[in-house]
């Protein structure tokens, strides 16, 4: 006989009930660590060509 007061039911079986803050946060760490791997990437890449756009004086083609 399968009960009807119990929410996650199917053919007399218990489900397991989705536990949505769990996933929730596993997806904040996962968007954290991939912004923290570009920030590093970012680091690691002004290392490697110290000479930047900006740091060039602006032609504005007057003389």
């Amino acid at each position: 006989m399968v009960r009807t007061d119990q929410p996650f039911t199917q053919h007399g079986v218990n489900l397991a009930k989705p536990n949505y803050q769990y996933e929730k946060r596993q997806r904040e760490l996962a968007k954290k660590k991939k912004k923290e791997e570009k920030k590093q990437n970012l680091l690691e890449k002004k290392e490697l060509n110290p000479e930047s756009e900006t740091d060039q004086p602006l032609d504005t083609g007057t003389d």
